[in-house]
């Protein structure tokens, strides 16, 4: 036998080895070192988050807890209209964790995977998650003139000029019913003062 599969290693950790011979005698010298650094496929992306928006959707997730020993290249982002029928959309680079998925319907329910890719190959693909965009909501309406003033301080000067008017008028009757009645002149009568030495 001139090969061995050493099983019990762990993915990014670099292993040195040597090599000899035995015979009958004995065992003779150790070969020269060599190394290697197992690796393997990157567990799936965690925390995959998607949110709607108004003829999109976001997707954010964080790194996978393994990369396998290799550096992370990429990610693969699946999308489907059903739950569990995700097929392959497209992918981004190693350094993004957000996707923003505008190629949707407003109203219509979306699912999306994503799996993580390194030097070696695609690994598992993260948990399901959906999210449905929306259509954003009504502008309020509008409380403006035609001429683009705002209406809201011509309807507080006329409150304002009714409120004076109204004092003025009151203010004048309780005048007119608090003058005293003294000895004036009146039509059709007259004012006579005399004086006695």
């Amino acid at each position: 036998v001139t090969t061995y599969n050493d099983t019990g290693v762990t993915n990014g950790q670099r292993y040195y080895y040597r090599v000899s011979a035995v015979n009958g005698v004995g065992e003779g010298e150790l070969s020269e070192e060599v190394s290697a650094l197992p690796q393997g496929v990157p567990s799936a992306p965690q925390n995959l988050v998607a949110r709607g928006g108004d003829g999109y959707v976001v997707l954010t997730w964080e790194a996978p807890a393994d990369d396998g020993g290799s550096p992370i290249i990429g990610y693969k982002i699946y999308r489907g209209t059903s739950s569990g029928n995700e097929t392959y959309l497209t992918m981004v680079g190693g350094n993004e964790t957000t996707y923003n998925d505008t190629g949707v319907t407003n109203g219509q329910t979306y699912y999306y995977r994503v799996s993580a890719v390194n030097g070696v190959g695609e690994g598992e693909l993260s948990e399901e998650v959906s999210a449905t965009p929306q259509s954003a909501p009504p502008a309020p309406a509008d409380t403006s003139t035609s001429g683009g003033m705002s209406i809201l301080p011509l309807l507080a000067a006329i409150a304002v000029a009714i409120v004076v008017f109204v004092l003025i008028v009151l203010f004048s009757r309780w005048r007119k019913s608090h003058t005293p009645r003294g000895r004036g002149s009146l039509e059709g009568e007259s004012w006579g003062m005399s004086i006695e030495e």
